[in-house]
């Protein structure tokens, strides 16, 4: 019983410093912001797209679109907006990751709340470490991973398909953020097939709510004639012509990039 406590308050100490830490680097890097080399194309971007450029076909980036949106928020408010509310926006991605991985924790690790609260601490102190004083684009995509993976452990428990839907859902969001998202799908796939009871059906409802978005997506391009492998070339990062050799690269198709 003794131990038990010097246990409990050793991790309550322990939490504290770790939160002493947290609130040290965030006023530390809101009030001497530094954005980082990449974080002047991101906003310059971003800029763009909210005085009515249309990306990719206006805006030549190798990147998709929806975190660049989502740290450009602040210029539906101002025309020039300062530093720091880009900043801010990226360090709430992180608390609402953070909150969902305490969620995650929560529903396994169920009769041990200060552990639980003692990791999300730690990961949002790391996270703000490496992140919090730049602009990037991982965030947005890591919220949305953590809440498909929340999501999809949601599904296992209560083995209702619709959270399945989300799953993908949220893993396209991810991939809309940032090419590498799309790489969650690869162990829920495998999971899904390791258990094997109703596969099928569950692998398609994942794919019905990954499709989504994209459809969505193309829809909306396809109203200003893009083409179908000319979108696929956008959001797999490649839809930038690059001169080759003495050509301009117009010619280059989507089976090309395999060759």
């Amino acid at each position: 019983m003794k131990d038990n406590k010097i246990f409990t308050k050793t991790i309550f100490y322990f939490s504290c410093l770790i939160f002493i830490l947290i609130v040290y680097n965030l006023y530390f890097f809101i009030k001497y912001p530094y954005l980082g080399t990449d974080s002047g194309f991101y906003l310059s971007v971003a800029r763009d797209v909210y005085q009515g450029a249309q990306y990719f076909t206006e805006i030549a980036s190798s990147y998709n679109p929806l975190s660049i949106v989502i740290i450009g928020l602040p210029f539906l408010f101002y025309d020039d907006p300062d530093a720091r509310m880009f900043l801010l926006v990226n360090i709430i991605i992180m608390i609402i990751s953070t909150k969902i991985l305490y969620n995650i924790l929560k529903e396994n690790f169920k009769n041990n709340k200060q552990i639980n609260i003692l990791f999300s601490l730690i990961f949002f102190l790391g996270y703000l470490v490496f992140d919090g004083r730049y602009i990037l684009l991982e965030p947005s995509s890591v919220m949305f991973q953590l809440l498909a993976f929340y999501l999809y452990l949601k599904s296992k428990t209560s083995q209702k398909l619709f959270f399945l839907f989300f799953v993908g859902f949220f893993i396209s969001l991810s991939f809309y953020s940032k090419q590498f998202g799309l790489f969650l799908l690869i162990p829920i796939f495998m999971d899904i097939l390791i258990y094997k009871n109703k596969w099928f059906k569950k692998l398609t409802v994942v794919a019905m709510g990954f499709i989504l978005p994209i459809l969505i997506l193309f829809v909306y391009y396809a109203n200003y004639c893009v083409s179908i492998e000319k979108y696929l070339l956008y959001i797999i990062g490649k839809g930038i012509e690059f001169d080759k050799g003495i050509g301009t690269g117009s010619t280059i198709g989507i089976f090309d990039l395999f060759i």
